[in-house]
């Protein structure tokens, strides 16, 4: 049985959450379990084209005091990076619809969007100046199998301006009604208009007369089914936080790496014309050295280790230190597991350096955290150091257990003149 959704588009300012709140009321009177939803940002994989753009200074950020700040992105400089940041930012769509669409569906809610493909494929014509091709190949297709009422709001230049002030800072605001209009009626959207308050009257009898939700939608006889689903909807806000999860959890360092390896595999599969599972494998080995121990290999095989030269590891703790003192108040380095307690256990067996950095929270010292991880992760290889090396916060117990760099250093150098005497 098809699913039901209502898709309502338009540009910043012509009524969309208004209508799409007062759609929802009216729903919920005529005994429809309705769910609202808003799907224009999903920033996950695209957050990486978004930051090389910055690094590499072709983002633009335009201001108007105290009105409204805009940054655009000119990826007509690169086109490549543009053509990736439209595959990444339909991966993010995907992955977000999946939650935040399928799931309600899957239940037995009608979905009311706000914001949809539509509303990114425009957004990333009016970035890149470059018609999204792949976006538009998809938007076609959208809800094909769905008993869907897809909607384009649209006003006047001046209502959009008066609702919405910060349409000022966006240079290509005066071309998007017409692309949303274009762009609508090719792919079976109903053109609408909204400037006052007879028009939003319309809209909302226009979507009540022609939606007409083909399932039958009756709370569930089971307690437990009703009580999850309907009465406190606790389904939604579970999927919710489980798509939310990235963003809240301490794994900074993983999604870092899930990013950096999706863009590899693109990069590869776009521009060495390689197969996605020979990209997939590449781009791991690329990456383990970076954000593994190959020297526990040895641990693992069960061969004994070659002990640790002092020089090199003298000169890894003299790194750690001068990164700690640099980054003051910002990475906070310390010594955990076996060697915390027993440092000659390095000298004598060759153990792996257990080491955590623990960064501040504050987004810089998260992202030089993730940057100075991998390098030294990478140096300690070059000289031979086993190294199993986290960017993650440290408890109480384990900071009892823990060492500082100093502390280790001045261990170390006891230890050596044990062995020598």
């Amino acid at each position: 049985m098809p699913y039901d959704v209502v898709l309502i588009s338009g540009p910043d300012g012509s009524g969309k959450s208004t209508i799409a709140r007062v759609l929802k009321m009216e729903l919920a009177k005529r005994g429809y379990p309705t769910y609202y939803v808003w799907l224009r940002y999903p920033r996950f994989l695209s957050l990486l084209p978004l930051l090389i753009s910055r690094l590499i200074k072709i983002s633009i950020k335009i201001e108007v005091k105290g009105i409204c700040k805009h940054v655009l992105h000119d990826y007509r400089r690169i086109p490549i990076l543009g053509k990736l940041y439209e595959l990444m930012i339909l991966v993010d769509h995907i992955i977000y619809k999946l939650f935040k669409v399928l799931i309600p569906q899957l239940i037995g809610f009608i979905v009311i969007i706000d914001r949809g493909l539509l509303d990114i494929t425009v957004d990333v014509y009016i970035e890149t100046k470059r018609f999204p091709k792949i976006l538009y190949r998809v938007l076609i297709r959208e809800f094909k199998k769905a008993n869907s009422l897809k909607i384009v709001v649209l006003a006047s230049h001046s209502t959009l301006i008066f609702r919405r002030k910060d349409n000022l800072c966006n240079p290509g605001f005066r071309e998007i009604p017409a692309v949303y209009k274009v762009l609508g009626l090719n792919c079976s959207y109903k053109v609408l208009l909204n400037e006052t308050l007879e028009d939003l009257k319309h809209i909302i009898t226009y979507i009540l007369s022609n939606f007409k939700p083909t399932r039958i939608y009756s709370e569930p006889k089971h307690g437990v089914l009703r009580a999850l689903f309907y009465r406190h909807k606790l389904v939604i806000p579970l999927s919710n936080m489980i798509f939310q999860c990235a963003n809240y959890m301490w794994k900074a360092e993983l999604i870092f790496r899930v990013i950096l390896q999706s863009f590899l595999i693109v990069t590869m599969a776009i521009l060495l014309n390689l197969h996605p599972a020979i990209a997939l494998i590449l781009s791991h080995l690329a990456l383990y050295p970076l954000y593994s121990n190959p020297l526990g290999i040895q641990k693992w095989l069960q061969k004994k280790r070659k002990t640790v030269n002092f020089k090199s590891l003298n000169m890894l703790l003299q790194k750690l230190n001068r990164i700690e003192r640099n980054k003051n108040r910002c990475i906070n380095i310390r010594i955990v597991g076996s060697l915390s307690h027993n440092p000659c256990k390095l000298l004598l067996e060759g153990a792996d350096i257990d080491i955590r950095l623990v960064p501040a929270s504050s987004i810089k010292c998260i992202i030089t955290s993730l940057i100075v991880a991998p390098y030294i992760r990478f140096w300690s290889l070059l000289r031979g150091i086993p190294l199993d090396l986290y960017v993650k916060p440290i408890n109480s117990s384990e900071l009892k257990n823990s060492k500082s760099l100093t502390e280790f250093t001045n261990s170390l150098i006891i230890c050596k003149e044990v062995l020598k005497s």
